[in-house]
This record gives C-alpha cells, sequence and structure tokens, in this order.
C-alpha cells in the first residue's frame, strides 16, 4: 500500500514544519523583545515553550493515532499549526503569544510524528528508508530557507508578518493534508491501555541501543538550538540587520 508522490511532499513539509516554527520566528526576536517592552528570559519562552510542547506532543499524538488514526491526527495538527500563527498575530500580549506558540508547537508535534508513521505504514521497510531519507533532507534544507526568509520578513514586515507566514505554511498543510493524504493505520485499537502505554515506553527507554544514539542526537541537536536562544541578541548588540544574522545563521545549518 502505497501513496502518491505528492503525498510523499506533504508529508516531507509536516516533517519540516516543527524546525521552521523555530527558524522562521528567530531572526524577530529582538523585535517581539522590544514590541512588548519584556525581557529576553521572557521572550525566550517563544522559542522553550514551543519546543517543550513539540516535544511532549509526539509522546501524546503517537499513541493516539493508533486509536483514532494516523489522518485525524496530521489534519488537526495542521489546523493547529496554521491557528497559532494566525492568533499570535495579533496578541496584545506576551503571555497571549507564548500560549499560541504552545498551540502551534502541538500542531506541529502531531505533523512531525504522523509523517513518519504514515510513510512506515504505507512502504515495505527498504522502501520506506528510501521516503525517509527524503523527507530527512528536506527537514533539513527547508529550515533553513525558512530561517533566511524570516531574516528577511523581519526587516520588511516585522515578526508579525513571520507569525503570518507559519499560518500560511500550515493552511498549506492542512488542505494538503485534506485532499491527499490517506488513511494509512488499517487497524485501528479499540481502546487504549495505559498500562500497556507505559510497558512500551519502558522497553524503549531501557533499550541500551536506543538510549546511546539518542543521548548523542540530544546533545547534537540541543547544542544546535542553544545557539538559537542566544545569537539573536548578541548580533543585536554587534548592529547587525536581521536579514544579515539569518543568513549568518543559515550557514551553520
Amino acid at each position: 500500500m502505497g501513496i502518491s508522490k505528492l503525498a510523499i511532499i506533504i508529508l516531507a513539509l509536516a516533517n519540516a514544519s516543527s524546525v521552521i516554527g523555530i527558524t522562521l520566528i528567530t531572526p524577530s526576536l529582538t523585535m517581539i523583545k522590544s514590541d512588548y517592552n519584556v525581557s529576553a528570559e521572557v521572550t525566550q519562552l517563544i522559542l522553550t515553550s514551543y519546543i517543550i510542547f513539540v516535544s511532549i506532543g509526539q509522546l501524546l499524538f503517537g499513541i493516539l493515532s493508533d486509536r483514532f488514526g494516523r489522518r485525524p491526527i496530521i489534519i488537526g495538527g495542521a489546523f493547529l499549526y496554521s491557528l497559532g500563527g494566525i492568533l499570535a498575530m495579533s496578541s496584545p500580549y506576551i503571555e497571549l503569544l507564548i500560549f499560541m506558540r504552545i498551540i502551534q508547537g502541538l500542531g506541529a508535534a502531531a505533523c512531525l510524528s504522523m509523517a513518519r508513521v504514515i510513510v512506515n505504514d504505507s512502504f515495505e521497510k527498504n522502501e520506506a528508508a528510501e521516503k525517509l531519507s527524503l523527507i530527512t533532507a528536506v527537514m533539513v534544507i527547508f529550515p533553513n530557507i525558512a530561517l533566511i526568509l524570516g531574516g528577511v520578513i523581519a526587516d520588511t514586515i516585522g515578526w508579525q508578518g513571520s507569525m503570518g507566514t507559519l499560518f500560511g505554511f500550515g493552511l498549506f498543510l492542512l488542505l494538503g493534508t485534506l485532499f491527499f493524504i490517506p488513511e494509512t493505520k488499517s487497524e485501528k485499537f479499540s481502546s487504549l491501555s495505559l498500562n500497556n502505554v507505559i510497558n512500551s515506553y519502558y522497553l524503549v527507554i531501557t533499550n541500551r541501543a536506543f538510549f546511546n544514539y539518542t543521548t548523542l542526537g540530544s546533545i547534537q541537536t540541543g547544542i544546535f538550538f542553544s545557539t538559537f536562544s542566544f545569537m539573536p541578541y548578541q548580533f543585536d548588540r554587534l548592529g547587525v540587520s536581521p536579514t544579515q544574522f539569518s543568513i549568518w545563521l543559515a550557514f551553520t545549518g
């Protein structure tokens, strides 16, 4: 049971949505700080809260998709992603903006987790690995493009334009999943057992190979994203525009 090439492209972009949600808005952090007249620590919650709920959401949506299917989860995720973007544009308070980022993070978690699961559902092992390599390539390339785009938008429109772009991207994913992504979970669980879920997570966590690879990946990812927490402010101190900053940081990726 395969899916179309267009569906693969949509899934690849859905998989990249979580990182795009970080890179597109990063060049605007100093503007958000100034507009709301808050500290850098408070402003940073725009990224931190988003990343936390991307992480938590994957644990939740993976389980729910076994019960309700893949398609409702990814459609709901794209909806939350776009909703968070459009409501964030007109947020009068930084607290509401942070909350909208939490909504967006949950949406990104659903898109990210379901994109990979749908591919695994649809192809045999070797072909699935081939499709996932394409999805991974898109996940590496598009966030860097989004980073540069975020810098240009910040300089020309402002941070609201970046949030509007995330809304537009989420809307594209929503329409794409509605029309081109089929349900790939042929046998859904009739109910969910908390004990089975906990046991499954325990088996994964106690797997030494999984733990080692995850730890190494987490360290690398943590170092990479930690740069997003301080570099916008440092470049701003040096008098570098968001566009210039985004181009320089894109080379890191």
